[in-house]
Parts: structure tokens; C-alpha cells; sequence
């Protein structure tokens, strides 16, 4: 069977073992939006899920490591 295509909040979570949403608005999802919204659905408002772009998301993770996470 084919794994989902795409990840909700949770998924991000476990992915960068980050542990609070909070934490991962304020280091990632918020300060590189503009790049990020190619394969990020960002809520219009309070309650609506986030949705990731896994594939898309998990190789934006990985070259730009030392961005997020300093040296």
C-alpha cells in the first residue's frame, strides 16, 4: 500500500521530535512561510488542520537543517 502523500501536524511532530505545535510555528512553519507554502497548507482560520506536503517537506527539512536548528 502506497503511504499517504500528505501529513498533518502530528506527522511534523514526530518527524522533527519536536513536541509542541507552538514550537514548531515559531522555529519553522512562521519564520520561512513564503517558502514553505509551496507544500504547506496553512489554516485561514483557528480549527482548520495543517497539511504537509511529506515528500516535499521532509527535503526542504533536510537542506536547510542548519537553518532551523543553527550550528
Amino acid at each position: 500500500m502506497a503511504q499517504e502523500a500528505w501529513g498533518t501536524i502530528a506527522w511534523l511532530k514526530e518527524t522533527t521530535g519536536i513536541k509542541h505545535p507552538d514550537t514548531l510555528k515559531t522555529k519553522i512553519l512562521f519564520p520561512f512561510r513564503k517558502e514553505l507554502e509551496n507544500f504547506v497548507r496553512y489554516p485561514n482560520k483557528k480549527g482548520e488542520p495543517w497539511k504537509f506536503h511529506k515528500d516535499n517537506m521532509q527535503n526542504w527539512l533536510d537542506k536547510n537543517f542548519y537553518r532551523v536548528w543553527g550550528r
